[in-house]
């Protein structure tokens, strides 16, 4: 099917004050746009309440990209049309031709937002007619075979059949800069969540042979690969990330220390590293299960 546009849903942003907000939702729409040129994707985005509205030729090719992109909670490929119950109607009707039957069943999830004259309920009504009396298919409000939603915004309206479930979190770059001692898996999983809360990394690591995994996974999802090779985390190293901290205005250090395996190392190491620096020393593993951590870098590509 060839839809038209894709809707894309944040979460906790519209929740911020409207100054806010609006620099979030504008970074947001920024990084989008950034990662669909990086694919070489042309397109236009637009902002409504609680949507964005990506336009492009590439509707497929943009889907994955959106679900490696921070701030995006979920999404859906749509087919647009004017929010009038005989335009839906026609839309349904196309969309259902494929994939209804006597022998299928469905359901219409029905939302609206904005002044009409008509309730979603009358949607759900006068649409469940059309395509019952189109497709002979049955209605099944409980375990459909189908289900498709109808999106009622203002002036447009929007059918689709799916939601995907985004990534998440918060754009990436509104909250400052953290430096990432990367010397392992773990510690590059570490950083994968200061990048999920909207942090931008500076890569500190001691390994010349992790860089071309560290520069892969960062392109990945999207995250420009500033990358130092300096010393271990001995008190030469200690002075140099003083300075790079300085530098580079970094608000606090992400490390990959977690219990599990070593718990008495893990601690004194946090401990000293907190005595030694001048910022906050985050472990966002800390409190994590090693089962978990595992699957966590699985899930977002880090290989073991």
């Amino acid at each position: 099917m060839k839809y038209d546009v894709i809707l894309v849903r944040y979460g906790e942003l519209s929740l911020k004050a409207p100054y806010v907000r609006n620099s979030f939702e504008s970074k947001l729409v920024a990084n989008i746009r950034n990662a669909l040129a990086f694919h070489s994707i042309t397109s236009t985005i637009n902002r409504g309440r609680g949507r964005m509205y990506v336009r492009t030729a590439a509707i497929s090719q943009s889907l994955n990209i959106l679900s490696r992109t921070f701030g995006v909670t979920s999404f859906s490929p749509a087919l647009e049309t004017e929010a009038n119950l005989d335009c839906i109607g026609v839309v349904a009707q196309n969309i259902a031709s494929n994939n209804l039957s006597k022998d299928t069943s469905f359901a219409l999830r029905v939302t609206r937002t904005g002044n009409h004259p008509f309730s979603s309920q009358d949607v759900a009504i006068r649409i469940g007619d059309v395509l019952q009396r189109k497709t002979h298919a049955t209605v099944n409000l409980n375990v459909p075979d189908v289900t498709i939603f109808i999106e009622i915004r203002n002036d447009n309206a929007y059918l689709f059949f799916e939601k995907i479930k985004g990534v998440s979190g918060m754009p990436l770059g509104t909250q400052g800069t953290v430096l990432a001692v990367i010397d392992d898996a773990y510690s590059l999983l570490a950083a994968w969540y200061l990048m999920h809360r909207g942090c931008n990394l500076l890569i500190f690591t001691a390994k010349e042979t992790t860089l071309e995994e560290v520069t892969s996974f960062l392109n990945y999802w999207f995250q420009e690969p500033h990358v130092i090779i300096g010393r271990s985390l001995d008190c030469q190293g200690l002075e140099e990330i003083r300075s790079i901290l300085t530098k580079h205005k970094c608000y606090a250090i992400v490390t990959g220390h977690a219990l599990q395996e070593e718990p008495a190392r893990a601690l004194q190491e946090i401990a000293f590293l907190k005595s030694q620096l001048p910022v906050p020393v985050l472990t966002p593993l800390i409190s994590m299960e090693t089962k978990t951590i595992r699957k966590k870098c699985t899930e977002v590509g880090i290989s073991l």
